[in-house]
């Protein structure tokens, strides 16, 4: 079991118009051993931008590490990007990310992008 490596779980938040931070500063402490799971959470404009990610994460990664998997639990919403709403939302959490538990962060960042996706056509 010493040299089977570790088991690493990562929730990366992704941007509305698709894009996360920087995994190098993860990616760094992976061993050749470890399998890496890598789950991308969030709300997008587009869900292909989703699809381009997932590939270029297993292309950049797969070989660093015994096992890779990127899965997704990215939701689409046309129009979330450009609404000013979500981007109020989204300034107001970051402030709030320093102290907050990542999972509460997480699930408060989903409630609020889908309330906002779900009222976006009232607005219209």
């Amino acid at each position: 079991l010493a040299s089977a490596g570790q088991y690493r779980e990562h929730r990366i938040p992704v941007s509305l118009d698709g894009r996360i931070a920087p995994l190098e500063p993860l990616a760094g402490a992976w061993s050749p051993a470890d399998f890496v799971s890598v789950v991308l959470t969030g709300m997008v404009d587009d869900e292909n931008v989703v699809m381009t990610l997932t590939d270029e994460l297993r292309a950049t990664y797969q070989g660093a590490v015994r096992a890779l998997e990127v899965r997704s639990d990215v939701e689409p919403a046309a129009g979330i990007a450009s609404h000013p709403a979500a981007a109020t939302f989204l300034s107001l959490l970051a402030t709030q990310a320093v102290d907050a538990d990542p999972p509460v962060w997480e699930r408060a960042r989903k409630l609020g992008l889908e309330a906002i996706a779900g009222r976006m056509g009232d607005a219209q």
